[in-house]
């Protein structure tokens, strides 16, 4: 079990992101099940929870759950996290899954956020992202945080009348997949999954 507790950027070249890339729409689901599928094929012992446990109280108000915690042979292993906006507080939500006092989550390690554009230009700020994964893996450098990017753009060679013109949400697909990995206060790696300049489906 020892690839589940040393997992980096790498790994994640296998993920089909062309699945993804055939997508139309905000790609949530999508990408939940490729990250999810990908988890269980690297070893048969792999589980996942969907979604995972709820942290923080009903009190406060301060609680929120992961969209999937994704379990090796020794327990839970990894939060992820697939959203489309609010991703600062989607990372401090993540940053309170990998610290939790809870012991059901003591061997939490690693913490994915796959933060995807509703639209072009939508507002993925790679340094706003950066600069918490830094502050936060320097804090606690025993975990690590990766960031996965999904940039998107207007298909314009959809043929005339297509239903799918009706509104740019539906007109959005993806451009480019961009990782970044970071760990003990610093970006350790950054790799290009994917860039396209047109969708396959162009007539759909």
């Amino acid at each position: 079990m020892a690839r589940n507790r040393n997992i980096c950027l790498k790994d994640f070249e296998v993920v089909d992101w062309q699945v993804a890339v055939q997508t139309y729409g905000n790609n949530h689901a999508t990408l939940i099940g490729l990250i999810v599928s990908w988890w269980n094929r690297r070893a048969k012992s792999n589980r996942v929870l969907e979604a995972g446990p709820s942290i923080g109280n009903f009190r406060n108000k301060k609680r929120g759950q992961c969209d999937a915690l994704l379990y090796d042979a020794n327990g839970p292993a990894v939060v992820l996290e697939v959203e489309g906006y609010k991703f600062p507080w989607i990372l401090r939500k993540l940053g309170k899954c990998l610290t939790s006092r809870l012991e059901r989550l003591s061997s939490v390690h690693t913490g994915v956020l796959v933060a995807y554009e509703y639209g072009p230009g939508e507002g993925i700020s790679v340094k706003k992202l950066s600069d918490f994964a830094t502050k936060f893996t320097k804090r606690f450098p025993g975990k690590k945080l990766i960031v996965i990017t999904v940039n998107k753009s207007i298909n314009e060679r959809l043929e005339k009348g297509n239903w799918l013109k009706s509104h740019p949400y539906y007109r959005c697909v993806i451009s480019s997949i961009n990782g970044y990995e970071f760990v003990a206060g610093r970006l350790a790696g950054q790799k290009k999954f994917h860039e396209s300049k047109v969708c396959e489906l162009e007539k759909v």
